[in-house]
């Protein structure tokens, strides 16, 4: 049985645990109706807006609402098999929505929309333009002659775009590839949810009443959505308000390697004065895992690692045109029963502080990441921040920034900010040699950066032509090189393999005065004006930090 969270962000008021509990048991029972019900879009007890996506996946940007014959075909569309014409980038805001709307119409459609294994989704890893592995040879930050081989992921982005033949701009690429797994976690979970609604309402033909459980764990399980899955808890609860509609589902999967993981989520929705605006809530969801690598012990008696991959997201749905989400992830060392008692914070989301402790066994270990979002959810006009760190023991987090704006254009940025546990969300700085001999840690004052405007022809994110990119640097402490006498530093930045190929690699100097292959990292000291920190050179080119990092 998975307990309904309490904080002091929701409650369930009058509705204890033991009293959850106890009007579970013995409850339920029973098929699922072939009553059809409308589209719960507007329904207030289940917020059907609500998912995580990126902001600059394929098909993103939508137009002013379609008319209703267009949107019945591009739903059609939309609701096919889950495995059906996906864009590697993860599903659009119009694709999820009209997933929600068909399964709150339908439980039927679960079935559609739903495979287990993208609970257990790997990281989508990195685009090719973006932090690719690099030989060196002498390089100046290190002593005598060295040479080797930078490792993948701390580049940052290298190429413009993902390759000549993909004309995504690599900042849009790999914020898609950052958010993949987690928005195929949280949507399968929504998903499910949903249709825990549409049971609810299929069974009886009437919603849940005020201040009443409804145990539907044997309705989740006639569904039949997958034979890999069986659902040991599923109940709808309604507070004695009548305005706080808890979710709760509980699932065990066994893949076809017969691994066997439990399945959590929880969601709080609490309705607003109107009859859709405003809402918020809270989801919270548990998965357990088993991994090959990471900074978790290995499991006695085995030759993986217990894991439980942790999440929640926060949303406040102002109005029609306003949305703030915030999603924060990690993946904590032993299982269900080892997480540590700092799991959340007062307000019920994921504490990045609950690092691993090697005397406990228990914190996060791995892959902590934070996403916040303040966006018009018809349009994806908005300010997104994406901030990342790989393991506990990491000093930095790496940032991405961006903005999107009404006509369709936008503007991003990547660098380095504080550990995770402390960040506000800021860019630093660059840092340009993170693995490289002598490397720093400590972010110089640069920052990387790419205009964006939205192709509709091809629906992908592109550099705009007005405005470009400044990501040129040499992965060096300094992120400059200039040669000097007897100093014979090479790197691969065409990433041919070799010391030959593009005939500029023979000249490697990454300098203000080059004019072929530059130095063009944006730096706090803009013409006319000069800025004390990365932060305010970007609000004085418009970018915006949302206000619910």
């Amino acid at each position: 049985m998975v307990e309904f969270v309490h904080s002091k962000y929701f409650s369930i008021s009058s509705l204890s645990i033991v009293g959850i509990s106890l009007l579970l048991t013995g409850c339920g029972g029973g098929g699922v109706s072939s009553t059809a019900f409308v589209p719960a879009t507007t329904d207030s007890a289940f917020p059907a807006q609500v998912m995580l996506v990126s902001p600059t996946a394929s098909g993103s940007v939508t137009s002013a609402p379609a008319s209703v014959a267009v949107r019945m075909v591009t739903q059609a569309l939309h609701i096919q098999s889950v495995n059906a014409n996906e864009p590697t980038d993860g599903w659009s805001r119009a694709t999820v929505e009209d997933r929600l709307s068909a399964i709150l119409a339908d439980p039927a459609k679960l079935s559609l929309s739903f495979s287990p294994s993208r609970f257990l989704q790997a990281s989508a890893g990195y685009a090719p333009c973006y932090g690719p592995t690099l030989n060196y040879i002498n390089h100046p930050d290190g002593s005598g002659a060295n040479s080797g081989q930078l490792p993948a992921g701390d580049l940052g982005l290298w190429n413009e775009t993902v390759s000549s033949s993909d004309t995504t701009a690599c900042i849009a690429a790999q914020l898609n590839r950052n958010i993949y797994a987690a928005s195929q976690q949280v949507n399968m979970g929504v998903m499910v949810l949903a249709g825990l609604r549409a049971v609810s309402l299929a069974s009886t033909g009437t919603p849940v009443s005020t201040g009443q459980v409804r145990d539907l764990t044997t309705k989740m399980n006639d569904l039949a959505i997958s034979s890999s899955i069986s659902f040991n808890s599923a109940a709808l609860a309604r507070d004695s308000t009548g305005d706080i509609w808890t979710y709760l589902v509980d699932m065990t999967y066994t893949d076809s390697s017969n691994k066997v993981s439990q399945i959590q989520f929880t969601l709080a929705h609490t309705r607003g004065a109107g009859a859709n605006f405003p809402y918020n809530g809270l989801m919270t969801y548990k998965i357990s895992d088993s991994v090959n690598a990471g900074n978790c012990p290995i499991t006695a008696g085995t030759t993986e690692r217990n894991v439980v991959h942790v999440g929640t997201l926060k949303y406040n749905r102002i109005n029609a045109e306003s949305m703030e989400v915030n999603h924060r992830s990690g993946q904590y060392c032993g299982g269900l029963a080892n997480l540590p008692t700092n799991l959340v914070d007062g307000d019920g989301q994921l504490n990045p502080s609950a690092t691993y402790d090697s005397v406990s066994g228990k914190g996060w270990g791995d892959d902590f990441s934070r996403f916040a979002q303040v966006y018009n959810p018809q349009t994806g006009e908005g300010k997104y921040v994406y901030a990342w760190q790989a393991g506990f023991g990491d000093g930095n987090s790496r940032i991405f920034g961006v903005n999107i704006n009404t006509n369709q254009t936008g503007e991003g940025y990547f660098g380095f900010s504080d550990a995770i546990m402390t960040t506000t969300g800021e860019i630093k700085g660059m840092i340009c040699n993170w693995a490289g001999p002598g490397n720093s840690h400590v972010p110089v004052l640069y920052v990387q950066r790419q205009a964006l405007a939205w192709n509709s022809t091809l629906s992908k994110w592109e550099v705009a032509t007005t405005g470009g990119s400044d990501i040129r640097y040499a992965p060096t402490n300094s992120c400059q090189y200039v040669p000097t006498t007897g100093n014979t530093f090479w790197y691969d930045r065409d990433l041919t393999g070799n010391t030959f190929g593009d005939p500029a690699q023979s000249n490697l100097m990454v300098d203000p005065a080059n004019s072929t292959y530059p130095f063009d990292l944006k730096n706090t000291t803009v013409s006319p004006t000069t800025y004390n920190t990365i932060a305010e050179m970007m609000n004085a080119r418009g970018y915006k930090l949302p206000s619910n990092f």
